[in-house]
């Protein structure tokens, strides 16, 4: 027990010794530094895990207060959703014959997520580079509009949904820096939910489309995005 205890404590100081001499890097001057960051998140996860016909745009700005402390706003929008689902009826029954009916959806929506966020291990040689965690408050809304074509009665039904959705949650992730200018981002992020209003008391909640996990009960769900970026201001260009 003592053996494994003296490994332990052994890995412990490696690992330590590891983050001490990266955040021990020199320091640049502060007009190296750079104080904004716009950043796309070129890699939606969800529609490669859901199958869901997706074509929406992120965006981040990140603001630096402070060496390890920023403000941020993320903003994801456009299609979350595009189905056709065809559900067929009394294929063997002769007296009604065959029918079906044909579902055609589409969902839009946005995501604005406000962060502050803090990087816990950060290299001084290039601001913003490091593991960082954020608080995040997300404000997110979604109008989903059916088509329903009954075959057997020749008539269309349509609906129109909506849902508003406030979160809160929190995020880890690593951003690396390339020549002052350039990042990229990969974090992770969960929320639980606070409220949500839907359009009407009889219509189904839309859950978080960008989400790649969801709790059974939608009171909290999951995301993870890779996002690049560019980084400007307070510095020689460069």
């Amino acid at each position: 027990m003592i053996k494994s205890f003296i490994k332990y404590k052994l890995f412990i100081l490696l690992i330590s010794n590891c983050f001490l001499s990266i955040a021990q890097t020199v320091d640049l001057p502060p007009s190296d530094f750079r104080n904004n960051i716009i950043k796309l998140n070129v890699l939606p996860i969800a529609p490669l895990i859901n199958g869901h016909n997706q074509k929406w745009i992120g965006l981040e700005y990140e603001r630096f207060l402070h060496q390890n402390l920023t403000i941020s706003l993320m903003v994801d929008a456009g299609l979350f959703e595009d189905y056709t689902f065809i559900k067929y009826h009394d294929y063997f029954d002769e007296t009604v014959g065959f029918s079906y009916t044909r579902t055609k959806a589409k969902t839009w929506g946005y995501h604005l997520t406000p962060s502050l966020k803090y990087y816990f291990i950060a290299t001084k040689k290039k601001k913003g580079q490091g593991f960082y965690l954020s608080g995040n408050f997300d404000l997110s809304q979604y109008i989903k509009k059916t088509e329903i074509y009954h075959s057997i009665s020749n008539n269309y039904e349509y609906k129109n949904v909506s849902t508003i959705g406030m979160c809160i949650g929190a995020t880890m992730g690593v951003q690396y820096v390339a020549f002052t200018r350039f990042t990229v981002d990969l974090n992770i992020s969960i929320f639980a939910k606070l409220i949500t209003i839907n359009s009407s008391q009889d219509s189904e909640e839309i859950k978080p489309l960008h989400a790649i996990w969801i709790f059974n009960d939608n009171t909290g769900w999951a995301t993870i995005n890779l996002m690049i970026g560019y980084a400007f201001g307070g510095g020689k260009r460069k």
